[in-house]
């Protein structure tokens, strides 16, 4: 059911009998999948010691376990061995192609964070750090010299119009000692 279901929503879709099986097809077509939908009950190898040895070696990859078994246990094992999204059966077909349209844009996100990282030296990284953080110190001070400077002005304003204006008491007094705004 979920095999067409997912096929019918255009995704290519990898079917493995048991645990042992499905980390032989990841290990052998490893390029191929963005998403793992696992049971926690499958032969020979249950689907959390799948998880968890599937996790360490691929651990860009969503992990979503669909199962009866939903105890308070299970899904916290699940989580702990990484997986991503945690679902009792059944899904609807809405439901699934949402979870598996989100999980293909965070694989995604994931997979272009690798390159970045792949592609960059800890040295390079920086460096972008650092010039970005540089940028927006000059933004963040042009700003400030142009809230300063509005505030200078507008106290300028205040303090030669003041007898025409309703300036609170506290204000008043403020300006009458000639206070900056740097002093308040």
């Amino acid at each position: 059911m979920l095999e067409r279901a997912l096929q019918s929503q255009g995704w290519k879709v990898t079917i493995a009998g048991n645990g042992q099986q499905a980390l032989q097809i990841l290990n052998d077509q490893k390029n191929e999948f963005f998403l793992l939908i696992i049971d926690i009950k499958m032969p020979v190898m249950n689907g959390l010691d799948f998880l968890q040895q599937a996790h360490k070696k691929y651990p860009i990859l969503e992990f979503l376990i669909l199962t009866a078994d939903a105890s308070v246990d299970t899904v916290q094992e699940a989580f702990k061995y990484g997986a991503t999204k945690f679902y009792t059966k059944p899904l609807s077909n809405s439901e699934l192609e949402f979870i598996t349209r989100k999980a293909n844009q965070l694989y995604s996100i994931r997979e272009q964070s690798l390159l970045f990282l792949q592609r960059y030296t800890q040295k390079e990284i920086q460096d972008l750090a650092i010039k970005e953080n540089q940028l927006l110190t000059e933004v963040l001070t042009q700003e400030f010299i142009k809230l300063e400077n509005q505030y200078t002005e507008l106290l300028q304003f205040v303090r030669k119009n003041q007898s025409k204006l309703e300036v609170p008491p506290a204000i008043r007094v403020l300006l009458d000692n000639g206070t900056d705004y740097q002093e308040l």
